[in-house]
């Protein structure tokens, strides 16, 4: 009797060791264990500097539209050097580097 109830004894507790063992395992690579747990750490932090910089380029378009709205010595500047426009008084110098033509 003796040597069966040590026989259940150690059936239990490899039993329970297999369990725990299983449970850690999932615990670290199961679906949302401490593996995934670091990625989502990883994922969250490139998504955070994606929307800083998507911020910061939101800000400084508002502050375009803004000077576009109101200030004329910038929308003058802007339309002189993104579309190329001259007065009409001006007068244009193309000057042809040494060599060519």
């Amino acid at each position: 009797m003796k040597i069966l109830l040590q026989y259940y004894q150690m059936l239990l507790f490899t039993t329970i060791v297999v369990l725990m063992t299983g449970l850690f395992f999932l615990i670290i690579v199961g679906h949302n264990g401490l593996i995934d747990f670091g990625e989502n750490g990883r994922i969250n932090n490139e998504i955070q500097e994606s929307n800083r910089l998507k911020t910061e380029r939101i800000v400084d378009l508002y502050n375009r539209v803004q000077r576009l709205k109101g200030d004329t010595t910038y929308i003058e500047n802007v339309v002189r050097h993104e579309l190329g426009v001259i007065d009409p008084s001006e007068v244009v110098v193309k000057i042809q580097a040494p060599g060519k033509g």
